[in-house]
């Protein structure tokens, strides 16, 4: 096999597509808040104002209104603003990565303004990936992933790796 090369960089546009897919495609929690929560908060809402404008606002409802569009202004904030301030520090580090695919491992050389490194990591120790909007997400750890963009493989190699990556881990 031919190896695969991806040179990359994880600049705020990337790192800012990685937070919010981990964040609203991989959270289990923002999957069980979707489904469960937000439904559940939105009638509450619903049914204090049906009640408040047919017998009169009291002071409780009004007080359950104020506290669940809080509640959902916290939530909105966990799940839009904490992926784009997230995105924005780790941009700085102008990451610049040069990703290889041979049949046994991925070599990485990465150079950033703070650190530089290079890996090799057999397909063994990746325990997941996902490929998302254009992208292959490289789980090492529930914690750590290496972001590959599919617009930046040589020669159009994107089923190439597709298909090796299918044959070598296993994909969510």
């Amino acid at each position: 096999m031919e190896e695969i090369v991806c040179k990359t960089s994880y600049d705020y546009e990337t790192l800012l597509k990685f937070q919010r897919f981990v964040t609203l495609k991989k959270s289990k929690f923002a999957t069980v808040t979707r489904i469960i929560f937000f439904p559940i908060v939105f009638i509450t809402i619903v049914a204090e104002l049906i009640l408040g404008i047919v017998n009169g606002f009291t002071s409780s409802e009004i007080t359950t209104i104020i506290f669940l569009v809080l509640v959902i202004g916290v939530y909105l904030f966990l799940i839009l603003g904490i992926p784009v301030i997230s995105a924005k520090k780790q941009a700085k580090n102008d990451f610049k990565l040069v990703f290889t695919f041979t049949e046994e491992e991925i070599k990485i050389d990465a150079k950033g303004l703070l650190a530089s490194e290079s890996v090799s990591i057999k397909y063994e120790y990746v325990k997941e990936y996902y490929e998302y909007d254009n992208s292959f997400y490289l789980f090492i750890s529930m914690n750590q992933a290496y972001i590959v963009n599919a617009d930046m493989l040589e020669n159009s190699n994107e089923n190439i790796l597709r298909e090796l990556l299918k044959s070598k881990i296993k994909s969510k």
